[in-house]
């Protein structure tokens, strides 16, 4: 094996190592995220009913934050010029961060890219995302 194959087999070997860390990492994150969710204090009401007064944790709805613009068209608007053979999920991530904080994650990213996949929007091949031809020919873009 000359120096070109190995150094071929070596970045793939490496390229798919960092891509079962960070989905590893993804998923410590999503569980610390349930965890600390889960370990804050729910304050208690109190309501008084015939029986006497008694503690009830309320119900909590958590509303929007506030958040910096539409995600979806982001994406397409940063897939619009990208060259071939498309953009990875490592330049897509840190438009991400950039443009809606570091706490943007990773698999948010995905799961929209999942999202605009099967609405035919985006196509991916070897790992880069690219639009799909209908949101290319003028077609029906995301919703």
């Amino acid at each position: 094996m000359d120096f070109a194959e190995w150094s071929r087999s070596e970045i793939n070997r490496l390229r798919a190592t960092a891509m079962a860390h960070n989905a590893q990492a993804d998923g410590l994150e999503r569980a610390l995220e349930r965890y600390e969710t889960e370990q804050k204090p729910k304050p208690a009401e109190q309501i008084t009913s015939e029986d006497g007064p008694r503690f009830v944790a309320p119900t909590v709805r958590r509303g929007r934050k506030p958040g910096r613009g539409d995600k979806n068209g982001f994406a397409l608007e940063k897939l619009k010029d990208v060259p071939s053979p498309g953009a990875n999920m490592d330049s897509l991530f840190k438009a991400f961060q950039e443009r809606f904080g570091v706490n943007y994650k990773r698999s948010s990213l995905r799961a929209l890219l999942f999202h605009q996949k099967k609405l035919g929007n985006v196509t991916s091949r070897n790992g880069y995302y690219m639009l799909a031809n209908s949101v290319l020919g003028g077609g029906h873009g995301a919703h």
